[in-house]
């Protein structure tokens, strides 16, 4: 059904002018909706891509004495995750309108469980999500990032 039939089906009882303006407003929250799906799809990549690190780590072999396994093909060798500069915390819930916060490693102004992010992922966050993610205004990791 498009809105066309809609309003024609129902005009009579409400008005025309009436369902088009709450037509408008169903078709602007679902404008919104759809601005907000990308930034979460990015937000859930970096979310998938700590989950596969953490995975990772915890598929390596445990290691007893004697020397190290060869890695096999099937699991290659994997780093230990390294210390990331910039961390995230996390939204108190999904749409809260207060943004989560991007912090420089150590920053002591978190309220809620931070995780750590790359770089590159704290930069992506910042300028490519800026209704999503916020800068902290107290360790401002947009200035180690240069994103100012």
């Amino acid at each position: 059904m498009n809105r066309f039939q809609f309003v024609a089906d129902h005009h009579r009882r409400h008005g025309v002018k009436r369902l088009c303006a709450i037509l408008g407003i169903v078709l602007a929250h679902l404008d919104g909706a759809l601005a907000e799906t990308e930034a979460v799809g990015i937000y859930l990549q970096l979310q998938r891509q700590a989950v596969q690190r953490a995975l990772a780590a915890t598929e390596r072999p445990s290691r007893g004495p004697g020397p190290a396994p060869a890695p096999s093909p099937a699991h290659p060798a994997v780093q230990p995750p390294r210390p990331a500069g910039f961390m995230v915390e996390q939204r108190l819930q999904a749409g809260h309108p207060l943004a989560a916060a991007v912090h420089v490693a150590g920053c002591q102004q978190t309220e809620r469980e931070t995780r750590p992010v790359t770089a590159a992922e704290a930069r992506q966050a910042l300028t490519q999500d800026p209704k999503f993610f916020r800068p902290c205004e107290f360790c401002r990791p947009q200035q180690r990032l240069g994103t100012e």
